[in-house]
């Protein structure tokens, strides 16, 4: 399923009471950059890999909602927790961990040793965070081959989430759709650069656009798109006990190993039958 690899090498450090890895040094011209407004063809897919002891990883957050603020809809960003830096969710019953088997799955096949990194639309290679505001741009800049029309429901009675995928090709399209779970409002544990964020650790930080789950395969499921043809593909997922409904938000979207991602939507779950 690997696209393309590039590996770099990764210290571990000590500090007490936890482990840490080294997290690549944020210079002062590695910062973001607002490049102006843009008119977007195309909804750009962000993939960031962090992790709770990742000490700069706050900054590349930061640089998540400077670009989802300027761009809006046309960036889905989805923060997956991986490696050494990371907690499991089942890992330590005092500390709120973020990562789950996927995000390992994934940093592993992109060859993910530095953090934080990221990559966009699954074409542009694993870039430092001060780099991804430019080639979101670039992205965005390309036609669409397919609309993402897409709904999420959460019902209290079954505890399931009922998602429908509307796709609408302007081209004949091979490739996988993929469906995750994100939920924001995170209260949990990070560690941070002092000298950046003003704390070397935060039990009470705010997380955003977490990976929580693949609703249908790590890797998605295969499409066979015919042109001008609209498909509907319903899957569902069950919620788990540390899911809060009206944090989640679902992302889509089409890619395949020729071109990346194709197109990019996501929606907040709503919600039916809840009892107040």
């Amino acid at each position: 399923m690997k696209f393309f690899g590039i590996t770099t090498a990764l210290a571990a450090i000590a500090i007490p009471g936890i482990i840490l890895t080294s997290c690549d040094e944020v210079k002062e011209n590695e910062r973001y950059i607002d490049m102006g407004e843009i008119t977007a063809k195309r909804t750009v897919l962000l993939e960031e890999f962090t992790g709770q002891f990742c000490t700069n990883c706050p900054l590349a957050h930061r640089t998540i909602e400077n670009i989802v603020e300027q761009y809006g809809e046309n960036v889905v960003a989805v923060s997956i927790h991986a490696g050494r830096q990371s907690i499991g969710e089942n890992e330590n019953p005092n500390i709120t961990g973020l990562r789950v088997d996927e995000g390992n799955e994934y940093a592993s096949n992109w060859n993910i040793t530095d953090y934080p990194s990221g990559i966009v639309n699954r074409t542009s290679g694993i870039k430092m965070h001060s780099e991804w505001q430019a080639i979101i741009r670039q992205e965005m800049e390309k036609p669409s081959l397919v609309d993402i029309e897409l709904t999420a429901n959460y019902d209290a009675d079954t505890q399931k989430i009922s998602i429908n995928t509307g796709l609408t090709p302007g081209a004949n399209i091979d490739g996988y759709l993929q469906l995750w779970i994100t939920e924001s409002d995170i209260i949990a544990p990070q560690s941070g650069n002092p000298s950046e964020t003003g704390f070397s650790y935060k039990p009470d930080y705010v997380h955003n656009h977490v990976f929580r789950a693949a609703v249908n395969g790590t890797w998605g499921e295969e499409i066979a798109l015919i042109t001008r043809e609209p498909q509907t593909i319903s899957n569902e997922i069950t919620l788990k006990g540390n899911w809060i409904p009206a944090n989640l938000s679902v992302v889509a979207f089409v890619y395949n190993s020729d071109e990346g991602v194709l197109q990019a939507a996501e929606c907040k779950v709503t919600t039916s039958n809840i009892t107040e």
